[in-house]
């Protein structure tokens, strides 16, 4: 149960994936399951207990054996925890990613976007065009 103070304003929720866009939907998927599994495989207790405990323990410990050898440069998200990767991350094309979106623009009032350490410029620019709002539609003026 969420504790408020009476008379307080609404709750305003933030809340964001690690986000990776590249041309090649594959790469997008690697470059995002390094992140995921860097936080989960080399980062400390914190996530692993924060994720284990919202029901993924099995998936967090599948790519804890998957890597022994915990790196932010390569990492892997084995098959058996691709539904983890896919709670945590948004990857692929531009258009997979605004549509992947979606789903967070939901349940957040704000989406923050995590962007893994060490991107070129060109994914980072690819990633902010792709998860930009769409431009407002023209107001046109009519004066009689």
């Amino acid at each position: 149960t969420l504790f408020r103070s009476p008379g307080a304003g609404p709750l305003t929720v933030s809340a964001g994936p690690l986000t990776v866009v590249a041309d090649d939907a594959g790469l997008a998927r690697s470059i995002a399951a390094t992140g995921i599994a860097w936080y989960l495989s080399a980062m400390g207790e914190v996530y692993t207990r924060s994720v284990s405990g919202q029901g993924y323990a099995a998936e967090v410990q599948a790519i804890i054996q998957a890597n022994p050898r915990p790196s932010p440069r390569q990492g892997t998200v084995p098959p058996e925890a691709q539904g983890l990767l896919d709670q945590l991350a948004v990857y692929g094309t531009g258009g997979q990613v605004r549509e992947q979106l979606e789903r967070w623009d939901a349940a957040a009032d704000i989406v923050a976007l995590v962007l893994p350490p060490g991107l070129p410029w060109p994914v980072i620019e690819a990633t902010l065009r792709a998860a930009a709002p769409a431009p407002a539609p023209a107001r046109v003026l009519v004066r009689s």
